[in-house]
């Protein structure tokens, strides 16, 4: 069962997926502002997990 496939960006992918990050980023930080510090850091700390988990899960092979 193969579980990850290798893949590399072209330039414009590359290019996409940045402006993609900073654009998530600061909309993250725009929504997050209101709240208090810690409740910040709780949901930095959730997300950091939440992304650590989808990362070593296994997907299911689809072919």
């Amino acid at each position: 069962m193969k579980l990850h496939d290798q893949v590399t960006l072209t330039d414009t992918g590359r290019q996409a997926a940045l402006a993609f990050h900073a654009e998530v980023g600061a909309e993250l930080s725009r929504l997050t502002s209101p709240l208090p510090t810690h409740d910040r850091e709780h949901f930095g700390a959730t997300m950091a997990e939440i992304i650590t988990s989808c990362r070593t899960s296994s997907l299911p092979d689809t072919h």
